[in-house]
């Protein structure tokens, strides 16, 4: 499950002018009880390891959401993505899925060996080798789910 689904029914939102950081959550999740699960605060009102816990999780997606963040700007400025079409035949009706944008091979290979040392120093590369394995998944993936209806 994605880590940003799994952050539910917790959200981080900042940073505000002071660089301060507030969690919010969803009031209405039946995922938040009175008698169940672990308390949020102490007798004292102050946060529980539970918050803590939730506080670490939810910042370490935030860092996770800013590397990413700049990986897809770096590939974008470097002219590494290019538009991509997914076709799945796997049905009597095939589908495409417009919209979607792949690092192209050729042109990743045939970067300067200057700019390929600054991927590998900024820890770019393996993102992006893990890009181009899971592409070559994708149809096993929706074979695995009975076709793109149960994706």
């Amino acid at each position: 499950m994605p880590a940003i689904v799994q952050r539910y029914p917790f959200a981080l939102m900042g940073p505000d002018e002071s660089g301060q950081f507030s969690i919010f959550l969803d009031e209405a999740s039946a995922l938040l009880g009175e008698s169940d699960g672990k308390p949020l605060f102490d007798e004292m009102g102050r946060p529980s390891e539970a918050i803590d816990g939730i506080k670490r999780y939810l910042g370490e997606l935030y860092q996770m959401e800013i590397f990413t963040r700049d990986f897809c700007r770096y590939l974008a400025e470097h002219n590494l993505f290019v538009p991509f079409t997914m076709h799945v035949n796997k049905t009597s009706d095939p589908i495409n899925v417009a919209g979607c944008y792949v690092v192209n091979e050729d042109r990743l290979n045939n970067l300067s060996t200057e700019r390929f040392l600054d991927l590998r120093a900024k820890r770019y590369l393996p993102g992006i080798y893990a890009h181009l394995v899971s592409l070559l998944q994708v149809e096993r993936l929706v074979e695995l789910k009975g076709g793109l209806g149960a994706l």
